[in-house]
């Protein structure tokens, strides 16, 4: 399992019960059962030491990776099979809309160009969704590439969150584009979705 910080990998995140017979499993490092779903799904699965509370019961968190969304679910389907008390794919519905989600919306502000004229109005356009977090690494190196350069070109500006989104789920980060001219916001998009395929595709409906 080491060395997966160096592929891009996509990664899902659930919590369980943090007693020892539901742990068992992920602290036997023979475990057959875990060893087939890795093998037969392709993935990683780790317990790992992030804790939560809910319902004032402690919870561990169960970090699950592989190639694609696809794998993902079906190595969560596994868990569900093998260990139905943990209840892997309880999120799994939610987490797909979310994974899904593309949003464009449109927002007025003012600004004070001068002290002796009175505030103008300004409209920009924001699309907001969320990036996967197994992505950041290419992320990086496409800052650098002419796509990166367009969207300078376009007058947008993409923004992506530090940090992942807390939560059971895929593990992403929420992302916004935002410019004042609606579609050059919307090309923009499409420049980035052009080179990471995860991103959900934006259906342009030209009335917001």
């Amino acid at each position: 399992m080491k060395g997966d910080h160096q592929e891009t990998l996509c990664g899902y995140r659930f919590y369980i019960s943090d007693d020892t017979n539901t742990l068992k499993p992920f602290l036997k490092e023979d475990d057959r059962r875990i060893a087939s779903i890795q093998k037969t799904c392709h993935s990683r699965i780790y317990l790992t030491r992030e804790t939560r509370i809910r319902k004032g019961q402690k919870r561990r968190a169960v970090l699950v990776r592989a190639h694609s969304r696809k794998d993902l679910e079906i190595c969560l389907r596994r868990i569900d099979d093998t260990f139905p008390h943990l209840y892997a794919c309880s999120n799994l519905d939610d987490a797909v809309a979310a994974a899904h989600m593309v949003r464009l919306r449109k927002y007025h502000t003012n600004e004070d160009l001068s002290l002796s004229l009175p505030s103008t109005i300004v409209i920009y356009y924001q699309l907001s969704f969320n990036f996967d977090s197994g992505d950041m690494a290419r992320y990086e190196h496409w800052r650098k590439t002419p796509d990166a350069l367009l969207f300078k070109e376009l007058r947008c500006v993409l923004l992506i969150a530090m940090k992942d989104t807390p939560g059971a789920g895929f593990l992403r980060r929420y992302a916004i584009i935002s410019g004042e001219c609606r579609k050059n916001v919307v090309t923009s998009y499409k420049v980035l979705r052009a080179t990471f395929a995860n991103l959900p595709e934006f259906e342009d409906e030209g009335t917001t």
